[in-house]
């Protein structure tokens, strides 16, 4: 093989084009800003945040996250899923890894319903991840970076349920910290155009949740009761409040240790809990990475097998290549 390196691509967008989208995109975004202050000023008096104090209340906190990349080879799509914990305690550090796991996509299933499945098994992997360690390490709280209401029916939902009643029977809080929440679950009843946390941004504060105390919500695939509420943790308007869930056996006066600890913690600029980045820095699989990963696989094993083999494991046009 003569390169083994990444050919970067060049994009040479027309000017004239990128100038019509430009014009196209702010015009938009105008429009979206007007409907956007239309919608809320009705909401706003009837939000009333809690206001909270940051405070470090826990000693020994694990976070618990996972993270996937696709590769789009010739004949198929596979994605590499990746799962690990992280456990503070004090001063010293933890990490708990599994084992990487690959998926391929099925005959005849579609890009979005592989995509799909591909979210599913990566989120069921970071619950049963998290119930370990909840069930084998004395901890004082887990946060899982990702929702604990459930999003995915099957498996997703038995791993959420072990872990509320490990977590229940050793009494231990846990809680999800959901970056992009995409619910709309606060005003369903008055068929808001945009999502509660893009509400809740025109009116909370750094420090301030809503709704106080956690709103209790029923999944009807499970069950369960779970409760969540929304933490602005930074005074960053471009930084949206996060959904935090929490399952059903807390107390209002637990909930509110965990958003406290969470402020105390959260990185400034990123407005996201220091152990939650750090779980998500390190299991994140980024392009590069893969890109090297995946040129320093095949090319040690173009030497084992014919050239004519070669093509069932090269990526189609357009993706990186070797």
């Amino acid at each position: 093989m003569a390169e083994t390196g990444f050919r970067e691509e060049e994009v040479r967008t027309h000017p004239e084009l990128v100038k019509l989208m430009r014009e196209e995109l702010r015009e938009y975004l105008a429009q979206l800003l007007e409907e956007f202050l239309r919608e809320i000023k009705p909401k706003l008096d009837s939000i009333t945040p809690k206001r909270l104090d940051p405070k470090a209340n826990f000693q020994v906190l694990a976070a618990a996250d996972s993270g996937s990349f696709n590769v789009v080879l010739a004949d198929r799509l596979i994605a590499i899923i990746t799962t690990l914990s992280v456990i503070s305690e004090r001063s010293n550090i933890r990490r708990i890894i599994r084992k990487p796991v690959i998926c391929e996509q099925r005959r005849n299933e579609s890009e979005q319903a592989f995509n799909i499945r591909v979210d599913s098994e990566r989120e069921t992997r970071l619950v049963e991840l998290a119930a370990d360690v909840v069930k084998k390490y004395d901890l004082e709280a887990m946060i899982l970076d990702g929702p604990l209401i459930p999003r995915f029916r099957g498996a997703h939902i038995s791993v959420i349920r072990n872990l509320v009643e490990i977590g229940e029977k050793r009494r231990i809080p846990v809680a999800g910290f959901v970056k992009r929440p995409e619910s709309g679950y606060l005003f369903r009843n008055q068929d808001p155009e945009f999502l509660d946390s893009a509400i809740l941004s025109a009116r909370l504060n750094a420090g301030e949740c809503y709704p106080w105390p956690p709103k209790k919500i029923l999944d009807e695939r499970t069950g369960m009761e779970f409760q969540y509420t929304y933490l602005k943790t930074t005074s960053d308007r471009r930084i949206l409040p996060f959904r935090i869930d929490f399952p059903n056996y807390l107390d209002d006066e637990s909930c509110k240790r965990i958003l406290e600890h969470m402020l105390a913690i959260t990185d400034p600029l990123k407005g996201v809990p220091a152990i939650i980045m750090m779980a998500d820095e390190e299991v994140k699989l980024s392009k590069k990475l893969m890109r090297d990963l995946y040129a320093e696989c095949v090319a040690s094993l173009m030497s084992k097998y014919p050239e004519k083999s070669w093509g069932v494991v090269m990526t189609r046009w357009g993706e990186f290549w070797l």
